[in-house]
């Protein structure tokens, strides 16, 4: 409709996420498994959908602006490995459930593909991060990338969040008035006030906004770059690796989203 009248989407939050401790199916049209469907691959599709939008109608102002709501979490396909002897991650994996970084080829190949396991939620937090990393490389100078981490915030999605003496009354949740800044930060920056940061010295990635509010490059706490598997190179490699399946899994969901008989 917005393309119809010649109105293009200048900005976009990718919001969609929830965790399921009982455990969410295979889609069984596409083959991939619901919580990392609904927290990538959806955002991607998404995302490419509004830039290719944009290119039709010839578009050549501000770059689409993309936030993401990804998760502190994503720091422990890092952390339980960076804090022990390498003698000892082969254990650890077995026990988390994720190798070093989380969304490793085996993942793709394997895991995106089973049911939830405890590690799913991690993993869709850590694919928003390489596809925030991602995202300006692959098109750029048309889209600016930013993640946020919301904390820990208490809202009306669950019953338990909404008794009479609330989690955020109780300090243990943050109220979402607070929990909100840093999307809005992430949507209202101007760009130029935003940090120019490099990734290799070579291409520009995305930036992350804590739930602080403080601007910072993916990857640059130290138990990333300290660690032999999951450190900045690597998470260069598994950010292109993500984009190459997500093209792939783009193509087979258009395809099991056409009518019976359609042609292509």
């Amino acid at each position: 409709a917005l393309e119809a009248r010649g109105e293009a989407v200048d900005a976009v939050h990718l919001n969609a996420g929830f965790a399921d401790p009982f455990g969410t199916p295979v889609n069984p049209a596409t083959g991939i498994e619901g919580m990392f469907q609904a927290m990538h691959v959806s955002h991607f599709m998404l995302t490419e959908l509004l830039l290719e939008s944009r290119e039709r109608q010839g578009h050549d102002g501000a770059p689409l602006r993309v936030v993401q709501t990804s998760s502190a979490t994503h720091h422990l396909c890092a952390l339980p490995y960076a804090m022990l002897p390498t003698s000892t991650h082969a254990v650890v994996e077995a026990v988390v459930g994720y190798a070093p970084g989380c969304v490793d080829s085996k993942y793709l190949e394997v895991g995106s593909r089973r049911p939830t396991s405890p590690a799913s939620y991690i993993q869709s937090k850590m694919s928003n991060m390489l596809h925030t990393l991602e995202l300006p490389r692959r098109h750029p100078g048309k889209v600016t990338a930013v993640a946020v981490d919301l904390g820990w915030v208490s809202t009306n999605i669950q019953p338990w969040m909404q008794l009479a003496v609330s989690p955020s009354d109780l300090l243990w949740m943050r109220f979402a008035q607070k929990g909100v800044k840093p999307v809005v930060l992430a949507l209202t920056t101007a760009t130029d006030q935003l940090p120019s940061h490099q990734f290799g010295g070579k291409k520009a990635g995305g930036f992350m906004i804590s739930s602080l509010g403080q601007v910072s490059a993916p990857y640059q706490y130290p138990w990333w770059s300290g660690l032999a598997g999951a450190g900045v190179v690597e998470n260069d490699k598994r950010a292109a690796a993500l984009w190459e399946a997500s093209v792939a899994w783009m193509a087979v969901i258009a395809g099991s989203c056409k009518a019976p008989g359609a042609s292509a």
